[in-house]
């Protein structure tokens, strides 16, 4: 295999590595599977990548790395943010359940779902000037009645629509009708 092959396998690791993860969870994964699913040697993915800890790691970064990108561009534009992060959520849908999960497992490291609101927060802090009273209490807000609310539906929504037999595009505007609704709420009373 060329080098040229071996570099652009890199993102064929990754997405075979979401697939399993997504299927079987970070623990019950291999190796071996990932390799199987790429069609790839194993030697490959340890040329990439030092073990299955690594690969999750390079997934999670370039999944917030996308969230941050997508943040800066919209910032400032709240019908723009909204509509994107709905977008980034269902597009990541298999990350967002693999991070969530992960994020839920009782362990010495910060939850890596944390870093959604770090990024938010900080960005915004930048640009509109709060102070750090204001931005602990946006942030505990935008965790625990925004970040983690839309990632569940990103999560349960397909299965609850199945589940009560009710349409995806209903369900969804519902949702999203009430969190905007709660959100904007919030924020009049914060600010």
């Amino acid at each position: 295999m060329s080098k040229i092959e071996r570099a652009n396998a890199k993102p064929q690791i990754l997405q075979s590595a979401l697939d399993i993860f997504a299927q079987k969870g970070y623990d019950g994964a291999r190796i071996d599977e990932i390799a199987v699913h790429a069609g790839l040697p194993k030697s490959l993915i340890y040329y990439h990548y030092k073990g299955k800890a690594h690969l999750l790691e390079a997934l999670i970064e370039g999944y917030y790395q996308k969230y941050e990108e997508f943040l800066l561009s919209a910032l400032g534009n709240d019908e723009q943010v909204e509509q994107g992060s709905r977008e980034f959520l269902r597009e990541n849908q298999q990350l967002t359940r693999v991070v969530l999960i992960e994020s839920l497992k009782e362990n010495t490291e910060i939850p890596s779902v944390f870093r959604f609101v770090e990024g938010l927060i900080e960005r915004e802090s930048e640009i509109l000037g709060r102070n750090s009273d204001c931005v602990s209490k946006r942030m505990l807000a935008e965790f625990f009645l925004n970040v983690i609310p839309r990632a569940m539906f990103t999560c349960y929504g397909d299965a609850w629509c199945r589940h009560f037999e009710q349409e995806p595009e209903t369900v969804s505007n519902q949702f999203y009708e009430v969190m905007t609704e709660m959100h904007r709420n919030y924020l009049e009373k914060l600010f």
